[in-house]
């Protein structure tokens, strides 16, 4: 018995496959850049977040940059980093206090 099924029918075009295909990985690449900038989006929340101690907002700075907190309390990116995470200079420089002293750094925020 032959079926009727359109699997079987042939009537879907290689083009309309092609094109289904195409359509399909387009999507998933929109979901893909959707949720990367749903993650950069929260881990922005969470640098000024008051939620979070100054220890937990720098670290999330450090995360969400790739970079470390400069040891030097003059260092000029130090303005930015209070900025960006809200933070007064003087918690950043505590933060840096802490750190030289030995002092345990706590554990990474939501996204660390």
């Amino acid at each position: 018995m032959i079926s009727d099924s359109w699997l079987f029918s042939g009537e879907m075009s290689s083009s309309e496959t092609r094109s289904q295909t195409i359509q399909r990985r387009s999507d998933e690449m929109a979901a893909e850049v959707y949720a990367r900038a749903e993650k950069r989006r929260l881990a922005f929340e969470e640098l000024r977040s008051v939620l979070y101690s100054p220890h937990e907002r720098i670290s999330a700075w450090e995360k969400l940059h790739g970079l470390r907190l400069p040891l030097d309390s003059n260092h000029p990116i130090l303005l930015s980093i209070a900025r960006s995470t809200e933070l007064t200079l003087e918690q950043v420089q505590g933060v840096q206090e802490a750190r030289k002293g030995g002092g345990r750094t706590p554990p990474l925020g939501v996204y660390g």
